[in-house]
């Protein structure tokens, strides 16, 4: 079961602890797992409650799929750009609408000069 708890930082933004118990693979043991949500959307705190326990119900899902897989650490997915690229493709091949390919190319060629002017990756001219 997930437990959350929603409060307000200094500035008076809402941000979120959520909390899940599972089980450490190492010693067997019940382990608590945290995890921390902010409103950088800027929802009302009803909204934000919603995302709150749509979250937690996933992180909560997350940790016992990680114990019955096995795994030992659990962390945030970080995409590679040829991740994201390949991504960005498949939602281009589904769908398949003038509006959104030029959305998500613009929204990806964003991330992609963010990423070049501070040097997370070397462009290489194999490619």
């Amino acid at each position: 079961m997930a437990y959350f708890k929603i409060t307000q930082n200094k500035k008076g933004e809402l941000q979120a602890k959520i909390q899940v118990s599972g089980k450490d693979l190492s010693t067997g043991k019940s382990k608590v797992f945290t995890k921390r949500v902010y409103n950088t959307d800027e929802l009302t705190e009803a909204k934000f409650r919603k995302q709150v326990e749509k979250t937690a119900i996933a992180f909560e899902e997350e940790v016992s799929r990680a114990y019955q897989d096995g795994k030992t650490q659990l962390r945030s997915k970080v995409l590679t750009f040829s991740e994201l690229m390949r991504e960005w493709k498949e939602n281009v091949k589904v769908y398949n609408y003038i509006f959104i390919r030029s959305f998500n190319c613009i929204f990806y060629c964003r991330i992609y000069i963010l990423m070049i002017r501070k040097k997370c990756i070397f462009i290489s001219k194999k490619d």
